[in-house]
């Protein structure tokens, strides 16, 4: 007996990584400012199957590093505006996976 097909999509890494940016960018945009936990549970929360909290951390940081999101104080974020220029980019190179239902908020 064959096992029913996955309707999953594979993504190499680097696609992951760019989609989880994406993600936590366009929630950033939405809001003002974002407390850490709030932010996370939204992303968690999303139907992306690679969204852990361990990468989720490790996107974090990689746009804080690069000046794609701002610190305004303990536990509060906020995009900047390389961060939208940055999400623009990405919306750009991965727009289309936006249609895919497993992917809508």
């Amino acid at each position: 007996m064959k096992k029913p097909e996955k309707s999953e999509i594979k993504f190499s890494r680097r696609e992951q990584q760019d989609l989880m940016d994406k993600a936590i960018l366009q929630t950033l945009t939405r809001t003002q400012t974002i407390r850490w936990t709030e932010l996370e549970k939204k992303i968690l929360g999303t139907r992306h199957l690679f969204a852990t909290s361990q990468r989720f951390r490790s996107r974090m940081k990689y746009l804080l590093n690069k000046k794609f999101i701002k610190r305004i104080e303990r536990g509060v974020y906020k995009i900047t505006e390389s961060g939208i220029k940055y999400l623009e980019t990405l919306k750009a190179a991965y727009g289309k996976i936006e249609e895919n239902p497993l992917f809508s908020n």
